[in-house]
């Protein structure tokens, strides 16, 4: 790489350099536009572009609109979305060029071009509300809002050095989030309105409004239905009695929202009749200054949807799921339900294990040494509570072979105990069929991971896996190997050592199976993935027929 490419390239297109430490580099210059000369800064201290280069305006030139796509208030200028570009750390000469070339032609598209100007503004409304215009706007985060919820409450949160706002229904919710980010209990907030519109905010016609006056002309321009929701609330008569009136609106690019202080004496005088504050709001207290926000989604229908919403996939929000086993496989694979969901609107994730954790599982167990000595489904309760303070996660330290799970959608089993399996799957079979069971589990010294769904008569049960004539029996029905799965010993105890990836693919692959559940075909219901290099026999992953005279599932 050279740098000194770079440089040359900068003074060749007229920028001077103002400030220099270590590798950082500031320089000034002009970005030569269609309607004139735009002054910038240009600075750089990552020469492997690994981030882009700031550039920013040194002042505003005339013939710019009040309000400019991609531009900040403080003048920084997007101009390639983070990760879109890949500039080449070897040429750096081309990679400052490229970047002084798109800043030159997002000015001028958005200038030149009014419905880009338009489209682009509006497709990143959220964004734009936020820093487009001084002063910016409060940041905040919204959580669980009953979907036709008209209020909510408002809350501060946060460290005093970075306070932020948050919106939710129940106060127990801020508390846990709070908690589980280490920060101080939430001050006691006020009424939100919480408003929706199904339209993409108006581009206002000049600045972003500022005053409330100003903000009634541009809701009226945005969405009408929205505007008359908004004058009714203020006929209201419970808003008078706080200091400020807030709102939060939903909109198609997510959550924006502002607030404005009342008028203290006006309000008492109007506490009766609160129309009339209204028209006062429409009249000279229409100057009355309005405060921006924006509010990110941190509640657990977005969180945990958010990324299968457009591959058309099902998540477990809603549905209580058993997990039996914590251990290594069951430690991975509880954080990757949660994800899924699990635990959220109204749904279970159920974890049981009987075992402490042990030295020996430390090193492929998602817990850590804090929790060595516990029970290893309270311990992972424990973390997965802070992980994911929304999810409702229940434990049981009782064996599921004694108090097999009952009442859920779906049970898994995680053991990975080949005797345990067993005991599990007659409890399941005795029961019922209908609550499908999951066994998954890593084979030998991990390089196979195996799991089988049993949900039906129809399909085999887990000691279907074991042949049962007298020539075979207790042998299995798709051996991979003829050698012996290494044992390590410490005293009387032996573990089976494996590979810290082995819990993790057999995560992947529990997770799969439920992907296809909630699609509603799981099969093949016998699934088989090895290592790359492995020496196993191979088998195709298949639905598994029943066994004749499965001591389990058909006995005599």
């Amino acid at each position: 790489m050279s740098i000194a490419s770079g440089l040359q390239r900068l003074r060749a297109l007229g920028f001077r350099p103002t400030g220099t430490r270590a590798s950082h580099r500031v320089f000034a210059g002009v970005l030569h536009c269609t309607r004139g000369d735009v002054p910038v800064q240009f600075e750089i201290s990552d020469w492997d572009f690994t981030t882009y280069p700031r550039i920013s305006l040194l002042e505003r030139p005339a013939f710019f609109p009040p309000l400019m796509p991609h531009i900040s208030a403080s003048g920084g200028i997007c101009y390639f979305a983070q990760g879109s570009v890949v500039l080449d750390r070897f040429r750096p000469d081309t990679a400052i060029w490229q970047c002084l070339e798109q800043a030159r032609m997002v000015i001028d598209r958005a200038i030149e071009d009014p419905q880009y100007h338009s489209d682009e503004f509006r497709g990143e409304f959220w964004a734009n509300w936020l820093v487009a215009q001084d002063p910016p706007a409060l940041p905040g985060l919204i959580g669980a809002v009953e979907k036709n919820a008209t209020t909510a409450r408002y809350y501060l949160i946060g460290p005093d050095d970075g306070r932020r706002l948050y919106v939710a229904s129940e106060p127990d919710e801020v508390s846990r989030f709070c908690e589980a980010l280490g920060w101080p209990s939430p001050t006691l907030g006020m009424p939100c309105w919480i408003l929706r519109s199904e339209r993409v905010p108006a581009l206002p016609t000049g600045e972003l409004p500022q005053t409330v006056h100003a903000t009634f002309e541009w809701l009226k321009a945005w969405d009408q239905k929205l505007y008359r929701a908004i004058q009714a609330r203020l006929a209201e008569r419970d808003y008078l009695k706080w200091s400020r009136c807030e709102l939060a609106i939903a909109t198609p690019v997510g959550w924006i929202g502002f607030g404005f202080k009342l008028h203290a004496m006006t309000a008492r005088g109007f506490a009766r009749r609160p129309k009339e504050y209204r028209n006062y709001l429409h009249q000279r207290g229409g100057s009355t200054a309005i405060q921006r926000s924006v509010f990110q989604d941190v509640s657990p229908d977005y969180v945990y949807q958010r990324n299968l919403v457009s591959l058309q996939r099902g998540t477990l929000a809603g549905k209580k799921i058993a997990l039996v086993g914590c251990g290594a496989l069951g430690g991975y694979l509880a954080s990757a339900l949660l994800r899924l969901g699990a635990g959220t609107a109204g749904g279970t994730l159920h974890l049981q294990d009987v075992d402490e954790l042990q030295p020996d599982n430390l090193g492929r167990h998602r817990l850590g040494y804090n929790s060595l000595f516990d029970n290893k489904a309270t311990a992972l309760k424990k973390m997965l509570d802070r992980e994911s303070p929304f999810a409702n996660i229940t434990i049981s330290e009782k064996s599921a072979v004694t108090h097999f799970p009952q009442g859920f959608d779906l049970v898994i089993n995680a053991t990975g105990e080949q005797a345990v399996s067993e005991a599990l799957n007659v409890q399941h079979v005795q029961a019922s069929k209908r609550t499908p069971l999951l066994h998954v589990w890593i084979f030998g010294n991990g390089d196979c991971v195996q799991g089988l769904w049993v949900d039906s008569r129809k399909y085999g049960c887990y000691r279907c896996l074991t042949h049962n004539d007298e020539a075979q029996y207790g042998q299995p029905r798709f051996p991979l190997t003829d050698a012996d799965t290494l044992r390590a010993f410490v005293g009387c105890h032996a573990f089976t050592p494996y590979g810290v990836s082995s819990p993790m693919s057999a995560t992947a692959l529990a997770m799969d199976f439920i992907a296809d559940w909630l699609k509603g075909d799981v099969s093949p219901r016998f699934r088989l993935r090895y290592n790359e290099g492995s020496t196993l026999r191979r088998f195709k992953s298949q639905n598994v027929s029943p066994l004749q005279g499965c001591p389990a599932c058909q006995p005599q």
